[in-house]
């Protein structure tokens, strides 16, 4: 047997402490995950995007607008596990969550409209026909610093474009109580 595997089954109990680097405190722990449970994890996610994927531009649309109204409604305590992991100003914390609440207002708006199929030109092979359609991606990962955990994830184009419309993200980042 493999004199590693006492460590790692350990380690799948393990948590990880998010901590204020502002005061040092503890604000919140998640699982360290084995990599068999990250597959199952990324399994999951596949499955609900194949759903997801169904869904006409419209029907995305309007889950993104009540993302956004959750969001909203949610703010002051999104706020205040920004300002835990991250040790921002509330006002600074809060300010993160509504541009986060203007780009999915924006996207749910606006996305449909952009992301429909279109002849597109063929340049110099003007014999040809160029056309762009969009197509899910499906599952990608995040890296994301934490600095601007909800405004990256909310404004960054590709994971915009993507994410929100096309694929389902899981998200690895220095905010993990937030995120999750």
């Amino acid at each position: 047997m493999n004199d590693e595997m006492p460590a790692k089954a350990e380690r799948r109990r393990e948590r990880l402490i998010c901590t204020n680097p502002l005061t040092g405190s503890e604000v919140g722990d998640v699982p360290i995950m084995s990599r068999s449970e990250v597959g199952g994890l990324v399994r999951a996610v596949r499955a609900a995007q194949a759903e997801w994927s169904r869904r006409s531009l419209r029907q995305r649309a309007q889950a993104l607008t009540a993302l956004r109204r959750t969001l909203c409604e949610s703010a002051d305590a999104v706020a205040e596990v920004i300002r835990g992991e991250t040790g921002k100003v509330a006002g600074e914390a809060l300010f993160e969550v509504a541009i986060a609440c203007d780009h999915l207002d924006y996207l749910a708006r606006k996305a449909p409209s952009l992301l429909l199929s279109r002849q597109a030109s063929s340049g110099w092979l003007t014999h040809r026909r160029a056309r762009v359609a969009y197509e899910p991606y499906g599952v990608i990962g995040a890296i994301t610093p934490w600095n601007f955990p909800v405004t990256i994830l909310s404004m960054n184009f590709p994971i915009r474009g993507i994410t929100m419309w096309y694929c389902t993200c899981m998200i690895f980042s220095w905010t993990p109580c937030l995120i999750l």
